[in-house]
């Protein structure tokens, strides 16, 4: 494969034009990878849960494949969830979710919400668990249970293979955990003791994201463990649980990361300890 293996600093800072700075002339080439595209490199990126609204109790994936309509129910603060697909019913559940929306690809869907005060817990569902099949019922996996957070955020990745359910405990805690949205399997866990700084929102140095390859196959999570130190960790989901891309922990200084736009190589830019730019690639596909 011909990928990026560049290594002198001069380089190295041609490339970093080419991926962070707006070309006059149109769209320069990149560098060349593996599914052979040209393009700048991409940012890790995430996709909010979505619901295109119909009506004030009824809305629909994103083309419309699959209809929902939420009802309020009794008990007091719960609601009754219904799923269409062509007419038929395909999962019905009245529970205290107090937020719900469909993957990019349409065909998972994740609902969360608060029981017994600020406990939080988040379902994921498979609306589609036999290709071959159409209209069966939808298989659902409580992946977070009733847990005690001070803030959340649940994403999708960018084609929707995976859920990643990001939240803070009341001491700073984090919690994040990546699921295969078409098992429920937890393939990264990323939670950790550590105080941290910032939020839990994926978008500043606190943050996370997955490469642009349609499998959505790599993932990126990095967070500050003080105020000028952090931790990176770079993961093929499809690997062992503890093998890593890359992993390295109480960085200090500036960091830019980002995968080339088959996702075969991840890059890293950053400043040694006497301030000199450095970037590094790294394949993806070990």
């Amino acid at each position: 494969m011909k990928c990026c293996r560049l290594y002198s600093l001069t380089f190295c800072i041609l490339i970093s034009f080419f991926i962070f700075q707006p070309l006059l002339f149109g769209q320069r080439p990149g560098i060349e990878c593996g599914c052979e595209n040209y393009a700048k490199y991409e940012k890790p990126g995430t996709k909010p849960i979505l619901t295109k609204l119909l009506t004030v109790e009824e809305g629909s994936s994103k083309d419309g494949k699959y209809i929902v309509e939420a009802t309020s129910a009794s008990p007091p603060n719960t609601v009754n969830l219904q799923i269409f697909y062509r007419g038929r019913r395909i999962f019905n559940q009245t529970n205290s979710a107090a937020g719900w929306g469909f993957s990019p690809n349409e065909d998972r869907f994740v609902m969360h919400g608060y029981s017994e005060g600020n406990k939080h817990w988040c379902t994921l569902l498979n609306l589609d668990p036999d290709p071959g099949k159409t209209g069966e019922e939808a298989v659902s996996w409580q992946v977070i249970p009733s847990t005690e957070v001070s803030s959340a955020r649940i994403s999708f990745s960018p084609h929707g293979h995976y859920l990643v359910y990001a939240a803070l405990d009341n001491v700073s805690n984090l919690l994040l955990q990546v699921f295969n949205t078409k098992n429920g399997d937890l393939v990264y866990n990323g939670s950790t003791s550590s105080r941290i700084v910032g939020l839990p929102d994926g978008e500043s140095i606190a943050g996370w994201g997955f490469s642009p390859d349609s499998r959505d196959a790599s993932f990126v999570h990095a967070y500050l463990t003080d105020a000028t130190h952090y931790r990176v960790c770079v993961k093929e989901l499809a690997s062992s649980s503890n093998t890593f891309i890359l992993e390295t922990n109480e960085i200090e200084g500036g960091s830019y990361w980002r995968f080339s736009p088959c996702g075969d190589i991840f890059l890293w830019m950053f400043n040694d300890i006497q301030g000199n730019p450095v970037c590094r690639f790294y394949k993806t596909n070990q």
